[in-house]
Protein backbone atom coordinates (compact mmCIF):
# COMPACT_ATOMS: atom_id res chain seq x y z
CA UNK A 1 0.00 0.00 0.00
CA UNK A 2 2.66 2.35 0.70
CA UNK A 3 4.11 1.75 -2.68
CA UNK A 4 1.20 2.83 -4.73
CA UNK A 5 0.79 5.86 -2.51
CA UNK A 6 4.31 6.75 -3.46
CA UNK A 7 3.94 6.07 -7.22
CA UNK A 8 0.96 8.97 -6.91
CA UNK A 9 3.34 11.24 -5.47
CA UNK A 10 5.04 11.37 -8.18
CA UNK A 11 4.86 14.41 -11.15
CA UNK A 12 3.73 13.06 -14.65
CA UNK A 13 7.31 14.42 -15.80
CA UNK A 14 8.75 11.57 -14.06
CA UNK A 15 5.99 8.85 -14.46
CA UNK A 16 6.36 10.12 -18.54
CA UNK A 17 10.60 9.57 -18.00
CA UNK A 18 9.82 6.25 -16.66
CA UNK A 19 7.57 4.99 -19.51
CA UNK A 20 10.20 6.09 -21.85
CA UNK A 21 12.83 4.28 -20.42
CA UNK A 22 10.29 0.97 -20.07
CA UNK A 23 9.06 1.42 -23.70
CA UNK A 24 13.12 1.99 -25.08
CA UNK A 25 13.76 -1.89 -24.15
CA UNK A 26 10.83 -3.19 -26.08
CA UNK A 27 11.02 -1.08 -29.16
CA UNK A 28 13.41 -0.05 -31.86
CA UNK A 29 14.90 3.41 -32.78
CA UNK A 30 12.42 4.23 -35.18
CA UNK A 31 9.83 3.19 -33.12
CA UNK A 32 11.19 4.65 -29.99
CA UNK A 33 11.15 8.25 -32.05
CA UNK A 34 7.41 7.94 -32.51
CA UNK A 35 6.46 7.45 -28.87
CA UNK A 36 8.72 10.22 -27.62
CA UNK A 37 6.93 12.40 -29.80
CA UNK A 38 4.19 11.20 -28.84
CA UNK A 39 4.92 11.50 -25.05
CA UNK A 40 5.77 15.01 -25.92
CA UNK A 41 2.93 16.13 -27.61
CA UNK A 42 0.78 14.62 -24.93
CA UNK A 43 2.61 16.67 -22.05
CA UNK A 44 1.98 19.76 -24.30
CA UNK A 45 -1.58 18.97 -24.36
CA UNK A 46 -1.58 18.09 -20.85
CA UNK A 47 -0.03 21.56 -19.89
CA UNK A 48 -2.14 23.54 -22.52
CA UNK A 49 -5.74 21.68 -20.80
CA UNK A 50 -4.05 22.94 -17.01
CA UNK A 51 -6.80 25.43 -16.31
CA UNK A 52 -9.65 22.83 -16.62
CA UNK A 53 -7.83 19.99 -14.71
CA UNK A 54 -6.82 21.93 -11.89
CA UNK A 55 -10.34 23.18 -11.60
CA UNK A 56 -11.24 19.25 -11.92
CA UNK A 57 -8.52 18.40 -9.82
CA UNK A 58 -10.49 20.48 -7.09
CA UNK A 59 -12.89 17.45 -6.77
CA UNK A 60 -10.91 14.95 -6.62
CA UNK A 61 -10.84 12.95 -2.82
CA UNK A 62 -7.78 14.09 -1.00
CA UNK A 63 -6.03 10.97 -1.21
CA UNK A 64 -5.64 11.11 -4.94
CA UNK A 65 -3.85 14.60 -5.12
CA UNK A 66 -0.32 15.07 -4.31
CA UNK A 67 0.77 15.87 -0.96
CA UNK A 68 2.00 19.32 -1.81
CA UNK A 69 -0.81 20.41 -3.64
CA UNK A 70 -3.17 22.74 -1.85
CA UNK A 71 -6.92 23.00 -3.00
CA UNK A 72 -6.00 25.33 -5.58
CA UNK A 73 -3.72 22.54 -7.66
CA UNK A 74 -0.75 23.60 -10.12
CA UNK A 75 1.11 26.90 -9.34
CA UNK A 76 1.30 29.13 -12.33
CA UNK A 77 4.84 28.87 -12.11
CA UNK A 78 5.42 25.26 -12.92
CA UNK A 79 3.79 23.42 -15.59
CA UNK A 80 0.74 21.00 -14.94
CA UNK A 81 3.20 18.06 -15.75
CA UNK A 82 5.62 19.29 -13.62
CA UNK A 83 3.64 19.91 -10.60
CA UNK A 84 1.29 17.37 -10.94
CA UNK A 85 0.64 13.63 -10.48
CA UNK A 86 -0.73 11.40 -12.90
CA UNK A 87 -4.25 10.51 -11.84
CA UNK A 88 -6.19 12.98 -14.72
CA UNK A 89 -4.05 11.91 -17.70
CA UNK A 90 -6.49 9.28 -18.22
CA UNK A 91 -9.23 12.12 -18.52
CA UNK A 92 -7.22 14.41 -21.10
CA UNK A 93 -7.38 11.27 -23.23
CA UNK A 94 -10.27 12.35 -25.62
CA UNK A 95 -9.32 15.74 -25.87
CA UNK A 96 -5.78 15.01 -26.95
CA UNK A 97 -6.66 12.69 -29.95
CA UNK A 98 -9.77 14.28 -30.65
CA UNK A 99 -8.68 18.14 -30.74
CA UNK A 100 -5.15 18.39 -29.89
CA UNK A 101 -3.77 16.39 -32.22
CA UNK A 102 -6.72 17.86 -34.98
CA UNK A 103 -5.02 21.72 -33.98
CA UNK A 104 -1.02 20.89 -34.30
CA UNK A 105 -0.86 20.03 -38.15
CA UNK A 106 2.10 18.30 -39.26
CA UNK A 107 3.69 17.18 -35.62
CA UNK A 108 4.47 13.31 -37.86
CA UNK A 109 2.40 11.07 -35.89
CA UNK A 110 -0.85 9.64 -37.21
CA UNK A 111 -4.06 9.53 -35.59
CA UNK A 112 -4.00 5.61 -35.88
CA UNK A 113 -0.63 6.17 -33.91
CA UNK A 114 -1.81 8.57 -31.56
CA UNK A 115 -5.27 6.68 -30.48
CA UNK A 116 -3.26 3.58 -29.82
CA UNK A 117 -0.09 4.97 -27.69
CA UNK A 118 -2.48 6.87 -25.51
CA UNK A 119 -4.45 3.92 -24.85
CA UNK A 120 -0.93 2.33 -24.42
CA UNK A 121 0.32 4.73 -22.02
CA UNK A 122 -2.75 5.12 -19.73
CA UNK A 123 -2.77 1.47 -19.68
CA UNK A 124 0.56 0.95 -18.49
CA UNK A 125 -0.34 3.91 -15.91
CA UNK A 126 -2.89 1.91 -14.57
CA UNK A 127 -1.16 -1.19 -14.35
CA UNK A 128 1.43 0.47 -13.18
CA UNK A 129 -0.76 1.62 -10.38
CA UNK A 130 0.18 5.81 -11.37
CA UNK A 131 -3.65 6.36 -11.97
CA UNK A 132 -6.49 4.42 -10.52
CA UNK A 133 -8.86 5.32 -13.94
CA UNK A 134 -8.97 3.77 -17.19
CA UNK A 135 -9.45 5.45 -20.68
CA UNK A 136 -12.29 4.63 -23.02
CA UNK A 137 -11.64 6.53 -26.10
CA UNK A 138 -14.72 7.96 -27.99
CA UNK A 139 -15.57 6.70 -31.40
CA UNK A 140 -14.98 9.17 -34.62
CA UNK A 141 -18.09 9.92 -36.09
CA UNK A 142 -18.41 9.83 -40.23
CA UNK A 143 -19.96 13.02 -41.58
CA UNK A 144 -22.22 11.10 -43.57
Amino acid sequence: MEEIRNKRQMRCDEIFALYLVETAKRVNEAGYGVVLRFVLLYRDSLNSSAAKLNEDKKKLPDMLRLKAEDSKGATTEAEYTQSSNAEQVPDASNDFVTRYLRSQPGVGLSFEDAKGLTVHLNYWLFHNRYTCSTVSLAEEKSAD
